[in-house]
């Protein structure tokens, strides 16, 4: 037998991709990927899941190829479904075991009992189609439950459908389940009470590290403006309150009364910024509230003005031509199921269209994936099936067909406007992550863009130019800011490397943080002195560990282990480190709305609807900071694979629908109502929401036009755009470089 094991082993196909790197044998396995060069502890169950990409217990690897990965993820997926198999048995047979002891047993007389048992011993033995039987009933009352509410499918993956299905089970029978009025007032209310036990929590964490005010707002189909306001923090984010912001969205005095009010209930103490968009009215609230709150810094959305910088590249020549072309591809594609069917046939199953979490990295993430997908769109289109198909017939399969296979022009300008926008993307993916915060990141990351974005064309100016001019105008007027700079000064992973320089501008900002934060002259000699010393690693700075996880540690927890002998200037990086960048994490969340006000919801009264929003909002924060942890590096914030798709790059949808009445917006009212029973005089929403008049129109932001230096095209711009199909044959000759430009980012996770 264990000759037999041995050889089963010896014969496992992952020993084609690893090496056995530690001679003895007697000692636990280390392998060495064939593919990465990464080395791990372990058997070769681990190397398949790193092999697979499953994220378990170890980091997936980047560099092997598909099919290996699609080989050994169906491999393990197969080991998986036998493990259960054998489970599954091994249940059935212990199960038929008990049974056959209740119901055999010993012949000889007990006593009374015995009589009463043998009366029953006619009962029937449990058998394993029995038992699935009784499993399938149940798993299709669950399912039926899903079928009949159009309940989406992945619900199931999620964690609280687990728990929930595990309380029941744990309970037994007998559960008496919950009623409708319990569902929508006793156990809601108990949820909210539950919701402000956790955000004592995080208060308790705001005092040490600070905290970002941030806010966003969105614009129903009746044009109301809806401005969602979230606290953040290094602890996570939570979710505060909905405002209906219609008749305030464009006045700057009584936007700045609405920001001062949320300060003053966080505590301003707590606040080290507000952020929000770059629209007029919310730079010059910022202003106002600045100068009231002489400690609080204002700063607007890095990925909104990032998104903001995709919108100016976008509106140039070549990328506004290349993106119409794409979208005619998509649309059109995803438009015709039997196309859609095609296309996934030869692309192995790969989607074209991505959702991002902006409208602009959407489309440069699409069209990325159009690039990578070449061979089978090109292959697709040149097929018999295609030809043909009726659609091959058709103007616009035929304009699409023509876009693919021979306009000389479109493949070489995808590549060209990647090579522009892709840095940009990757920033975007940064300061919008939820794994550290990103302050510290975002000066360093910028200049690295703009350097990857001049490599990429070969130092060749007039063809990078237009690009970093628009990047440049937009981070002097909006993302150039004193904690950036500050937050990049006291970064160790920069400090102390030896290309850093602080010039005029960091240092700039540096000390006017210091000045608005520490408002004693006291403190800010302390600090000022305390700068030398970690300027020169004196002290823990300089030790051992301290010097060994610069680079690996979070530069807030850095400060925590190593800086208690500056404590002054510990505590100011620590705030300042904390600190997030941007406000997507509102951007996200109009679905939530969505979900909550349609017209089946319209029984709900009105006033208990934001105590709804307000739980449905932090509990799924909470889902996606365990989804975060779940998968680990593997988690790409921009890339919201379960999101609804695009309607630009797709097709178009309904708008959420929200009731008239804006008195769910008060959640202190929510409960003012007799707990002894459900009152049956309800306050109905009006029953023709949305019947007739469905509009068919995008969520319009809440923003103004930025007032910033014209970029529009100079003589030599007209020039330029004159050069584009030269440039793009240029193109053609180059070196691709890889899309993802991990390389000059990767010192960034």
């Amino acid at each position: 037998m264990g000759d037999r094991r041995k050889r089963n082993k010896e014969k496992d196909p992952t020993w084609d991709h690893c090496l056995r790197i530690n001679d003895d044998k007697t000692s636990r396995l280390k392998l060495k990927c064939n593919y990465c060069s990464n080395e791990y502890w372990g058997g070769v169950i681990r190397m398949k899941n790193h092999l697979a990409h499953t994220h378990k217990d170890v980091k997936p690897c980047l560099k092997v190829p598909e099919d290996v990965k699609n080989y050994f993820a169906k491999l393990l997926e197969n080991i998986k479904k036998k493990k259960e198999q054998l489970d599954d048995e091994f249940d059935v047979e212990c199960l038929q075991e008990d049974e056959l002891q209740k119901i055999g047993g010993d012949n000889a007389k007990k006593g009374t009992m015995d009589a009463y048992l043998k009366g029953k011993s006619n009962s029937k033995q449990v058998t394993l189609p029995s038992l699935v039987k009784d499993r399938t009933a149940t798993c299709l009352a669950i399912s039926r439950f899903f079928y009949a509410h159009a309940i989406p499918f992945h619900l199931v993956k999620s964690p609280l459908f687990k728990k929930m299905m595990d309380s029941v089970a744990n309970y037994g029978k007998g559960l008496k389940l919950p009623t409708y009025h319990e569902t929508r007032v006793t156990f809601l209310k108990k949820e909210v009470e539950n919701m402000h036990f956790t955000l004592d929590k995080y208060k308790n964490e705001w005092k040490k590290t600070g905290c970002t005010l941030m806010s966003d707002g969105w614009t129903d189909n009746r044009e109301r403006s809806i401005t969602n306001f979230l606290v953040n923090s290094p602890k996570g984010t939570i979710f505060l309150k909905s405002i209906d912001t219609s008749d305030i969205s464009k006045n700057a005095e009584n936007l700045f009364q609405l920001l001062d009010s949320l300060v003053q209930e966080i505590g301003e103490e707590n606040v080290v910024q507000v952020v929000t968009d770059s629209a007029s009215a919310y730079v010059s609230a910022g202003e106002k509230l600045m100068e009231k709150r002489r400690k609080i810094f204002w700063n607007p959305c890095a990925a909104h003005c990032i998104d903001l910088m995709l919108h100016d590249i976008g509106d140039l020549p070549v990328h506004a031509n290349t993106i119409k072309k794409a979208k005619k591809i998509t649309v059109f594609i995803y438009r015709h199921i039997w196309v859609l069917d095609l296309m996934r046939k030869y692309t192995k199953g790969r989607e074209l269209a991505r959702q991002g979490v902006t409208r602009f990295a959407t489309a440069y993430l699409t069209l990325k994936s159009i690039y990578q997908q070449k061979i089978g769109l090109r292959s697709m289109f040149a097929s018999e099936e295609w030809a043909k198909s009726p659609y091959a017939k058709k103007s616009d399969g035929i304009n699409v067909q023509l876009i693919v296979l021979s306009d000389p022009k479109f493949w070489p300008a995808i590549k060209f406007c990647l090579k522009c926008v892709i840095p940009l993307v990757k920033v975007l993916r940064l300061v919008d992550g939820d794994a550290k915060p990103a302050m510290s990141y975002i000066y360093e990351a910028m200049d690295r863009a703009k350097e990857q974005i001049r490599k990429n064309f070969n130092d060749v100016q007039r063809r990078y130019r237009p690009i970093l001019r628009i990047i440049e105008t937009r981070w002097e007027l909006q993302l150039h800011r004193p904690l950036h700079a500050a937050a990049y000064f006291l970064n160790p992973k920069f400090h102390y490397d030896p290309n850093f320089v602080a010039n005029e501008e960091v240092r700039v900002g540096l000390y006017e943080v210091i000045e608005k934060m520490c408002p004693t002259a006291l403190e800010r000699c302390r600090i000022d002195l305390q700068l030398e010393k970690f300027d020169k690693a004196e002290g823990l700075f300089g030790k051992e560990m301290a010097i060994l996880t610069r680079t690996k540690k979070q530069p807030a927890l850095w400060w925590e282990s190593y800086g208690v002998h500056c404590k002054e200037l510990q505590n100011l990086a620590i705030r300042v480190l904390s600190l997030t960048c941007c406000a997507t994490g509102c951007e996200r969340n109009w679905s939530t709305f969505d979900h909550v006000h349609t017209k089946k919801r319209n029984r709900l009264e009105q006033k208990r609807v934001n105590a709804l929003v307000f739980v449905n909002y932090n509990i799924n924060l909470e889902l996606r900071q365990i989804k975060r942890e779940e998968n680990g590096d593997s988690y790409d914030p921009i890339c919201l694979s379960d999101m609804e798709s695009d309607d630009e790059w797709i097709t178009e949808k309904e708008e959420p629908c929200l009731p008239e009445d804006t008195s769910w917006m008060d959640i202190h009212e929510c409960f003012e109502v007799n707990e002894e029973g459900c009152s049956r005089k309800r306050k109905r929403g009006p029953r023709n929401l949305n019947a007739k008049n469905k509009t068919k129109e995008k969520v319009i932001e809440v923003e103004e036009p930025d007032e910033i230096v014209d970029v529009g095209d100079d003589e030599e711009d007209v020039q330029e755009d004159a050069n584009d199909e030269m440039i793009l044959q240029d193109d053609e000759d180059d070196n691709f470089i890889d899309l993802d430009y991990g390389d000059d980012f990767d010192d960034f996770d």
